[in-house]
């Protein structure tokens, strides 16, 4: 039994059992052990590759195909395409499901240039993480001398060509754009790159590929070995599934309508570089299309990067370049006229929760596993950490649990068995998530002074998860309701806001919540003024004592500032006086802490009078029943009223006959013949207040009395005193 092992992304096998009879299985190793530097088929001359220049007409007629384009895509796994499993590359299902699909095709390592050397090569010349150039290092020497699949192409007078899109001339050997030299691996070997007339063989692939697309034109130009390798958007190393879909949409349906592909025997592979850990993987997605090729056929024997130079090699009968090739299994099944391999069973599971927690019990459950005997009997067992060692005895249940201790990375395998004694194996790698994610606010809007924003928020909320990934955000603000993070919100309104927020990833680790202050002012302080002195209506009679009045309900006030006929701007810091005699301009404005600036106002002063200020002013209103020469024959009804002001705060005192100053309620009544003084003023209370004024209030209620006379002499009686008046209630007495 060979077993598929996936670790790191490379392929390894061990033996433990007996291959099965009947299946066909691809065994390959890959590193710098591996390359066969002499064997005997190594022992063909290099001069013959120069061969390689022949025309396609004069080669060998091939098993499978006469013509074969590989294309190679970069970095993706076969879910990451396949619609059907949650791909996003629609154009891509179809051509799959029309042709032949290879669902268990992996690649050899990572990153992309030992994929490529192993495309080419036979081996990754030991370049497992490496990205370098040609001829860069111990590993790309050892690339650089030995033999590749154009030694093997020439040899048996076989054209090939390999077209590289946004190469700036032909083999050209260092980075440029969006062409990047790891994706041509034949400028790696030095018999190519060190060759004129094979170098010319190594081409731009021309704007919109018309370099490429001619060739395909003409069996005179088309040649039996043809290599594209995209730009690194085209491929999808840079861009997404969606560009690189939309690209083959556009240029396979060209080739597959071209004159070689509907004239001759003429097959295309499309491939990806390695799987990137993407959905699906380690599987990548690999298609077979062309007359040649089966229609809407798939298979999920156990194929690699080796399977394809093993199928160039069993299709014209090329020796292999080392073991791997070798031993890989061919992909014939895939060619119309040949059969597919003899029925065995096939190993598929499941695992949830799709994101375990350390110490968290992962079921996994192998009931999609099948077998082409509808009577067979399948039997399981469990590897759950990769490493050759079956942790679960052979059971006839498909489901078993584990937890796993520690976070990490893990690779379970399931093997089946049939009553029959066929084997297969299927792999999944599962990563253990222990850490939460990590959430950060980013804020955007109008910055003001001191920490303050003195407009809207816009807040962004951005969490990153290594591991399982996000699964939401929440948030909260002012100690609201929690919210699920969709997109930038705006944080509205003045004042001093919260945020809360935290993400909670697939695994169902939570984020210690975060807090964070959005402190909003938008609006500007005002200030108002208070006036101090003496008026009469309007006008000052005394200095004008001037206080101001900065108010911001926000993030609070700065400075007030102001001056006085153009003269320099003081701060202010307390009441000050202006003369009432004169023109004078006095100007004011405040600043708060977000740094919002209030339009600047001010006053005029003309002799006392301000522009704008009422002042204050009172009158006194008497009613009673008037006699002559200004005198009142009865009590009289006083009532003071405000002619400019407003009560409250405004109000009115006042005094009668030099009795103690009181605040003005109601109206009062002056009782007691007599002639009464009344003092009123208006005032604010807080020293503003009007120029005393005074009235004389009359009263006589008593008629004169006559009095008779006698020549009597008689003696007069002293005259009565009259009584001084005094407050009482209801009026004065």
């Amino acid at each position: 039994m060979v077993r598929r092992v996936v670790s790191g992304g490379s392929l390894a096998t061990g033996a433990s059992q007996p291959t099965p009879q009947g299946r066909v299985y691809a065994s390959a190793s890959f590193g710098g052990a591996d390359f066969v530097s002499s064997s005997a088929a190594d022992a063909i001359p290099r001069a013959a590759s120069a061969q390689g220049e022949g025309s396609a007409a004069s080669a060998p007629n091939g098993a499978f195909f006469d013509y074969v384009v590989i294309i190679l895509m970069e970095n993706h796994a076969i879910c990451d395409i396949l619609t059907s499993c949650g791909g996003a590359g629609p154009y891509e299902t179809s051509l799959a499901n029309a042709y032949g699909l290879a669902t268990e095709y992996v690649d050899c390592t990572r990153p992309s240039l030992p994929n490529y050397l192993c495309l080419t090569g036979g081996s990754t010349f030991g370049c497992t993480g490496y990205d370098g150039g040609p001829h860069s290092n111990n590993c790309t020497n050892l690339a650089w001398r030995s033999l590749n699949i154009v030694d093997r192409l020439g040899a048996a007078n076989l054209s090939w060509k390999a077209y590289m899109e946004n190469m700036p001339s032909n083999c050209y050997g260092t980075n440029n754009g969006s062409y990047v030299v790891r994706h041509n691996p034949f400028v790696y070997y030095g018999d190519i790159a060190s060759n004129t007339t094979q170098c010319a063989r190594v081409i731009p692939a021309g704007i919109g590929d018309d370099a490429f697309l001619d060739d395909l034109a003409s069996t005179s130009n088309a040649s039996n070995y043809m290599w594209l390798s995209p730009n690194i958007c085209n491929d999808m190393h840079n861009c997404n599934v969606t560009t690189g879909d939309g690209y083959l949409a556009n240029l396979v349906p060209q080739i597959l309508n071209s004159t070689v592909f509907t004239t001759q025997r003429a097959a295309l592979f499309i491939t990806f570089d390695e799987d990137s850990k993407g959905k699906g993987a380690p599987a990548m997605y690999s298609v077979w299309a062309g007359p040649t090729v089966k229609t809407s056929y798939s298979s999920s024997i156990d194929y690699n990067h080796s399977s394809l130079l093993a199928t160039i090699e069993a299709n014209w009968n090329l020796p292999p370049l080392t073991a791997n090739d070798s031993g890989a299994a061919n992909m014939s099944e895939f060619f119309v006229g040949f059969p597919s391999p003899p029925g065995h069973p096939a190993a598929r599971f499941t695992y949830s929760p799709s994101w375990p927690q350390p110490d968290g019990t992962v079921t996994f459950n192998g009931s999609a596993s099948s077998d082409p005997n509808p009577n067979a009997t399948l039997q399981y067992r469990w590897d759950w950490t990769n490493d050759r060692r079956w942790d679960t005895p052979w059971s006839t249940s498909p489901v078993a649990r584990h937890a796993y201790g520690t976070p990490g990375t893990y690779t379970a395998v399931l093997q089946v068995n049939d009553t029959l004694g066929l084997l297969d194996d299927a792999a999944q790698q599962l990563r253990v998530d222990g850490s939460p994610p990590i959430t950060t606010a980013a804020l955007s809007g109008p910055s003001g002074l001191n920490g303050w924003y003195t407009g809207n928020v816009t807040v962004g909320l951005a969490a990153t998860d290594d591991v399982s990934g996000v699964a939401w955000t929440n948030y909260s603000v002012d100690s609201g309701a929690w919210q699920t993070y969709a997109g930038a919100f705006l944080v509205t309104g003045d004042g001093d806001h919260s945020l809360s927020y935290f993400s909670t990833d697939n695994a169902g680790n939570i984020e210690a919540t975060k807090a964070m202050e959005i402190k909003v002012d938008g609006t500007p302080p005002v200030t108002s003024t208070a006036f101090r002195g003496t008026v009469n209506g309007s006008t000052f009679l005394t200095p004008i004592n001037v206080t101001l009045l900065p108010s911001d309900v926000g993030s609070g006030v700065a400075w007030t500032r102001y001056n006085e006929d153009g003269g320099p701007w003081t701060t202010y810091a307390a009441p000050f006086n202006v003369s009432n005699t004169g023109s004078h301009q006095v100007r004011y404005d405040s600043l708060d802490v977000a740094g919002n600036t209030e339009p600047t106002k001010g006053f005029d002063v003309v002799n006392g009078t301000i522009s704008g200020f009422e002042g204050l002013s009172s009158k006194a209103l008497f009613v009673g029943t008037s006699g002559s020469a200004g005198w009142y024959t009865s009590a009289v009804n006083v009532t003071l009223a405000l002619v400019n002001g407003t009560s409250p705060p405004d109000s009115i005192v006042y005094r009668v006959d030099g009795s103690p100053w009181r605040t003005y309620a109601d109206a009062f009544v002056l009782n007691g013949d007599g002639v009464h003084t009344l003092d009123y003023n208006a005032t604010n209370g807080a020293g503003l207040d009007e120029v005393t004024r005074h009235a004389m209030v009359k009263i006589d209620t008593t008629p004169p009395a006559t009095i008779a006379t006698s020549t009597t002499t008689q003696k007069r009686k002293p005259a009565r005193r009259r009584p001084m008046l005094r407050p009482v209630r209801g009026g004065w007495r």
